[in-house]
């Protein structure tokens, strides 16, 4: 590097003086040493190179204790690293032992959390002190890069006017040194040693795209990859693509993406959509894990700031994309914990690890009301039974129920084989208040993946198997009671009940009702009992002929589904409509497209998904009857082969 200066000083002018190498005139100071003619040279070359050779031996010196200070810096690191971690895992016990109420692990977890601090405490206060010292070196060491920068360029200057370098070269003072720094691991240490290296590629960044220096007060995102970060990625068709908007006022919609700029659209500074947050949690774990989300949203809480800001850009940044981008991810935390805490409840390490990051991280923000709220719900709904915290509230109406259509006294001492001694109306009753208990409690991700057909359905979607149960069941009550009569009267009268109480069925706008009672009667052990039909009355076969018209397959089930749509709440819809329409979905559409999530695929899960959430809002105003539900749901019917069997000593084939 020595023969590089000499020979940049050699050629700064014609007038330059003769310089050359002799020995080194102490060896702890630079190897460069200079025999001046003092009848030549000009006063000012020889104090320039005094002011030279006097900047090469501090650099030495500044070098040396740089690499001193970096290794003390590491090893201050490492011991802080591992603190930090053990008091993680202690974080996660105590949040483990907090949602069981257990107090002595508590009070253990706790004490062994404070020892552990107090010594980070301990370990912080040491980082700083090597934190300002090795600022203290890096701001002497730009000096001394702007010095030689300058000598190189002019080197008559006077020592008086080294002030201001518009450029620098890093290899005037050894290239690479940003690297050893940068493994420090401190962010504004990297930040420091990057901008030392290469000042003119810092100052780029408030440069426009014509190389017009920008106005002061306005921000850029800047353009050089080693400050982007995982969600300032631009976007590209490898890692999102859009539907073609005709409106240009609403955001547009996503055709597919990766799952990073899935979660930066979410938390946009820009326009948000309300909805693609709400499809997003229906349906986000079909393509990913909870904890996966999760930590996508903690890291992009943490907003990087571009380098070079004055203090109107700095609050311009912070007001215009930091805020908001903050803002959104607990809006997003918010709406997750409200609507969809199933995803919480019952796993302790995801519970823990969202209090950490509210405890350790919002509440410290300047977001801590609104981390206080959260923490709040989520303690909340920890402690419920089903993570809801209203699940023991009980509905409150406008008007009272309507009267229960049976006598104490014969509802307390009913059975099984006095089921249908009840009045129809009553019965339909109490078939929609348990079956909108049953649809209330399916949730979003029961949904996904056609969970209920593979292999875990009974866990991933135990709730629409209860449903299908349920209807299976009482479809098969049907035909056993009509098939076990042994007479004819007694067999056209149980028909002739079930057919009441599907028409009451349908004026409560139990539509699941009336499928499974109508598919009970179609049942082909009651289908073949010819006697039994041609003794049924007019009145209610025009009635089955409605029901029978209205549940039709045909054009998939259209005049079931405007029936449906038509119904004013409080109202059960037909599980089966959605369970087909969502197979249709998952079926007829690929998961990923060139490589990304397919968003057009989950919007349409969505949709359904929607669909199911607006029938479970209101409920019904009834009377429950304890001892009627018990008795439905302690059912035993037969099986189909043991109904046909049934049926054949009923009325034997001919």
């Amino acid at each position: 590097m020595t023969s590089t200066i000499m020979e940049e000083l050699l050629r700064s002018g014609s007038t330059a003086p003769r310089f050359y190498e002799t020995e080194p005139l102490n060896s702890q100071r630079s190897s460069l040493s200079v025999d001046v003619d003092p009848g030549v040279v000009d006063q000012r070359w020889y104090d320039s190179f005094e002011c030279f050779e006097s900047l090469v031996f501090k650099r030495n010196v500044l070098v040396q204790k740089m690499e001193l200070a970096d290794e003390e810096m590491s090893d201050l690191l490492s011991a802080l690293q591992s603190m930090e971690g053990e008091n993680k895992e202690a974080q996660k016990a105590y949040n483990r032992a907090r949602l069981l109420d257990d107090e002595r692990v508590m009070n253990k977890m706790a004490s062994e959390t404070q020892e552990r601090w107090r010594a980070i405490d301990k370990l912080i206060h040491e980082n700083g002190q090597m934190r300002r010292w090795i600022n203290t070196l890096l701001f002497r060491r730009r000096q001394l890069l702007e010095r030689f920068c300058l000598l190189l360029e002019n080197p008559r200057l006077e020592p008086l006017e080294l002030e201001v370098v518009p450029g620098c070269l890093e290899d005037a003072i050894g290239g690479g040194f940003h690297e050893e720094v940068m493994e420090v691991g401190d962010k504004e240490l990297q930040f420091s040693a990057l901008v030392l290296s290469n000042k003119e590629e810092a100052d780029s960044s408030l440069l426009g795209k014509d190389g017009k220096k920008v106005e002061e007060d306005t921000w850029t995102e800047p353009s050089d990859e080693r400050y982007l970060t995982l969600f300032q990625v631009e976007d590209s068709e490898d890692n999102i693509r859009y539907f073609r908007q005709d409106d240009p006022t609403r955001p547009p919609k996503i055709k597919c993406s990766s799952l990073e700029k899935l979660v930066e659209r979410l938390t946009t500074s820009k326009q948000a959509d309300p909805d693609f947050l709400y499809d997003f949690l229906l349906t986000y774990r079909s393509f990913a894990t909870s904890k996966k989300v999760l930590n996508l949203l903690v890291q992009r809480f943490f907003v990087p700031k571009p380098p070079n800001l004055n203090d109107k850009q700095e609050a311009m940044f912070l007001r215009e994309v930091s805020d908001p981008i903050q803002i959104r991810v607990m809006n997003v935390l918010s709406q997750w914990v409200e609507k969809h805490f199933y995803d919480f409840h019952g796993d302790m390490d995801l519970t823990g690890q969202l209090l950490h990051f509210i405890e350790q991280t919002l509440m410290e923000s300047a977001w801590r009301k609104k981390a206080e709220k959260l923490r709040e719900s989520v303690m909340e709904k920890a402690h419920t039974r089903d993570g809801k915290k209203d699940s023991k509230k009980v509905p409150q109406f406008s008007e009272p129920a309507p009267r229960v259509q049976v006598s104490r006294a014969e509802w307390q001492d009913l059975g099984v084989s006095r089921m249908l001694e009840i009045k129809a109306i009553e019965l339909a009753r109490q078939l929609a208040l348990m079956e909108h208990r049953l649809f209330n409690k399916i949730r979003p991700k029961e949904c996904l993946n056609q969970a209920w057909i593979k292999g875990n359905r009974h866990r991933d979607a135990p709730n629409i198997i209860r449903l299908i149960e349920h209807f299976n069941k009482i479809s098969r009550w049907v035909s056993t009671e009509i098939v076990f009569q042994p007479t004819l009267k007694e067999r056209v009268w149980v028909l002739r009940k079930f057919i009441k109480i599907a028409w009451e069925s349908m004026n409560a706008h139990n539509f699941n009702g009336v499928m499974e009672i109508v598919s009970g009667l179609h049942n082909a052990a009651v289908y073949r009992l010819r006697k039994t039909w041609e003794m049924l009355p007019s009145k209610y076969r025009q009635r089955l002929d409605k029901l029978n018209e209205l549940t039709n397959s045909t054009t998939n089930y259209k005049r079931f589904r405007e029936t449906i749509r038509a119904a004013l709440p409080p109202s059960i819809p037909y599980l089966g409509l959605f369970l087909t329409d969502l197979t249709f979905v998952e079926e007829g559409n690929p998961n990923m497209l060139y490589g990304l999530i397919n968003i057009y695929k989950r919007s349409k899960i969505a949709e359904v998904i929607r669909d199911i959430q607006q029938y479970q809002q209101t409920p019904y105003n009834l009377v429950p009857l304890p001892v009627v539900e018990e008795q439905l749901r302690g059912l035993k019917p037969y099986d189909d082969d043991q109904l046909y069997e049934l049926s054949l000593q009923r009325e034997p084939r001919k």
